[in-house]
């Protein structure tokens, strides 16, 4: 018992650069813009956010704050919004310190928490994500690189400035039980193998979810969808299981032959591959907002900072490589 409470006393002591927080903060905050600046474009704040003797769609109480500041009103609802969509942008950018950081990250989070949760129609599972990391992020110095600080206090935007380590593997956790729960509550006979794998063929007749009609086309390629929910359904019901390989990975040096075995391939590769592909499709066929942006957000802090910054050298040599190899065409053919 005293070995594994060590264990995870060593684990939540560690600490990392910043690289894969500060990924996560730019990726995660431009989806809170985008989810609140798309609303207000539709011209849906008012409909969605205040109550209906204010011209809203329903009767609405809202939550503490804004029961306690007078209640669903278009004045409070505009003044939520404007400070949702300001301290996204400073969140975006990095602005605030170790400590004036997570305070705008938890103003942040309390206004958009507080028009997001007001009206269950206008909210999805992606606002309970987004919250869920916006909380994590309170508790941690996502600003210690790529962000307007490193700038001001380094001269530059990529510091080495070492942050806990912990935030990053509490996402991942969330991240993986988000999906195998998910994968855990799709009971329904449609998903399983003695319905056929035939939700997503389902899923295309309901014009509620989907961007267009898809109805005649999903007859032409019920084979494709039958393997597509088997893979989501599976997928996700073992996703828990990439736990596995990080445990490995983290106690490589105990050695054995499962060890051995699992850290022979990258779990992550594979395991990402399918989920990017999943989002892909229900970005290109349906229409359940930013649920997918969210979602893969999450999938930047799978890598630590030492290889984002590796991945980073990479493509710029790539890049560089092949900017020289244009220009000496270029040259060969003037001359």
């Amino acid at each position: 018992m005293r070995r594994r409470w060590q264990f995870f006393v060593d684990l939540f002591d560690e600490t990392e650069a910043g690289t894969s927080l500060a990924l996560f903060r730019i990726s995660i905050g431009l989806v809170a813009l985008y989810s609140l600046l798309s609303i207000a474009v539709a011209g849906l704040v008012e409909p969605l956010w205040t109550s209906v003797e204010y011209g809203g769609m329903r009767t609405l109480g809202g939550n503490w704050l804004v029961q306690y500041l007078g209640g669903p009103k278009p004045g409070l609802i505009w003044t939520l919004w404007g400070i949702a969509v300001t301290t996204s942008l400073a969140f975006v950018l990095g602005l605030g310190g170790p400590i004036s950081g997570r305070i705008i990250t938890f103003v942040m989070l309390q206004s958009y928490n507080a028009l997001v949760t007001m009206n269950p129609l206008g909210s999805g599972s992606y606002d309970a994500l987004l919250s869920n990391g916006l909380w994590v992020l309170v508790f941690a110095d996502a600003t210690a690189t790529l962000s307007v600080h490193s700038r001001l206090r380094e001269g530059r935007w990529r510091s080495e400035t070492l942050v806990s380590a912990w935030p990053r593997y509490v996402l991942i956790v969330q991240l993986l039980l988000m999906y195998s729960l998910t994968g855990l509550q799709k009971s329904a006979h449609i998903w399983t193998p003695g319905g056929g794998y035939t939700a997503l063929y389902w899923v295309l007749q309901d014009l509620g979810w989907t961007r267009y009609d898809f109805s005649e086309m999903a007859a032409w390629v019920t084979p494709l969808l039958r393997f597509g929910t088997a893979v989501t359904w599976h997928w996700e019901q073992i996703s828990l299981l990439l736990l596995f390989w990080f445990y490995c990975r983290y106690t490589a040096d105990r050695g054995g032959r499962v060890r051995h075995w699992v850290l022979r391939r990258d779990w992550r590769v594979g395991w990402a591959f399918v989920g990017v592909s999943l989002h892909i499709g229900i970005l290109l066929l349906m229409n359940v907002g930013p649920f997918s942006w969210v979602s893969m957000s999450y999938y930047v802090l799978l890598w630590t900072p030492a290889e984002w910054l590796s991945h980073g050298r990479r493509a710029r040599k790539f890049w560089r490589g092949r900017v020289a190899r244009f220009g000496q065409s270029r040259a060969k053919k003037m001359s």
